[in-house]
């Protein structure tokens, strides 16, 4: 059940427990936590705030807990630390596993439907600028996409063409450039007699790619296009979907994502050097006000002596 906010008390807890979510059922060495949640503080600070922050998360997990009394969900063993436990279910973690699932296995499509409708956008889109949060990050949205492409098969494995159709759409709304996405629509539109919908994808595929990489549709993929535009497709068996698309498309796709993630890696390093810049434009102003004040206190000590001087 939800945790009231007001339970969480101060940021502490909160950061803890997602670091922890982040990396569950991993040990985490204790001194890489507080390196990653009080980078500028000193070791024992930083140990101190640990501590509390340890504290007040087992106390919102497990407010019936005694004192000393171990942690269900929380181990904590000398230098190191973990989340998990029985009954410790995490939503990322059915994401991660539906983008392994063949989509025509038995409750695939019932489980590749409960994953789309757990991811809800970017890992922690509170924590954008943290390094712990980026490789995860990273992992959910390649998994999401692998989701969504399975569960265009599973629907078109049971011939719902559909629904395949329409969620194709809906994953080129959030990854534009995955000429996948496009080649399955060609099909899947075939079958319902709609090609101007697929077309319609592809050529604003065209445009993005034109746009924002300086490319063009692979030459496989604008064949299929020119054969749905002459309507010489020929629409394959359900069965054969899955193979569909091609090794150069998905090496495409990867190469489009890594350079989503290299600018997203980028701007996270902007900010970073900005707020950099900041900090040391700060530092000499405090040097400078420093500087101003040492010079009036020797003005004030050279007419102090002065004074002395004349009596």
């Amino acid at each position: 059940q939800p945790v009231p906010h007001v339970r969480w008390g101060t940021h502490r807890a909160a950061t803890l427990c997602k670091v922890l979510l982040t990396y569950s059922g991993q040990r985490l060495h204790k001194e890489q936590v507080q390196d990653w949640l009080w980078p500028q503080a000193s070791v024992e600070a930083a140990a101190r705030n640990l501590r509390v922050a340890l504290s007040e998360l087992r106390s919102v997990l497990e407010p019936e807990r005694q004192p000393r009394a171990p942690s269900r969900f929380i181990q904590n063993g000398g230098e190191s630390l973990s989340l998990g436990g029985d009954g410790v279910e995490i939503d990322s973690q059915m994401v991660l596993d539906a983008a392994e699932l063949d989509p025509q296995a038995p409750h695939a499509l019932k489980c590749l439907q409960a994953a789309v409708q757990v991811y809800r956008g970017p890992y922690l889109p509170d924590d954008l600028y943290e390094d712990w949060a980026q490789t995860e990050r990273q992992r959910l949205l390649l998994a999401h996409e692998s989701v969504q492409l399975k569960l265009a098969q599973a629907y078109a494995h049971h011939r719902q063409y559909p629904e395949a159709i329409q969620t194709c759409r809906q994953a080129l709304v959030t990854y534009p450039t995955h000429e996948g996405f496009v080649e399955h629509l060609i099909y899947y539109t075939a079958q319902t007699g709609q090609p101007a919908l697929a077309l319609a994808a592809y050529d604003r595929l065209a445009e993005v790619l034109a746009a924002d990489l300086g490319a063009s549709p692979s030459p496989h993929l604008a064949s299929l296009a020119r054969q749905a535009r002459d309507g010489t497709l020929e629409s394959p068996a359900p069965l054969a979907v899955e193979t569909m698309v091609n090794p150069g498309l998905s090496r495409r796709s990867n190469q489009t994502m890594t350079l989503t993630m290299e600018g997203h890696q980028l701007q996270t390093n902007l900010h970073r050097s900005e707020q950099l810049v900041g900090d040391l434009i700060t530092a000499l102003e405090e040097i400078r006000l420093k500087r101003v004040r040492l010079q009036m206190h020797a003005l004030q000590a050279e007419t102090v002596r002065a004074r002395l001087a004349s009596i």
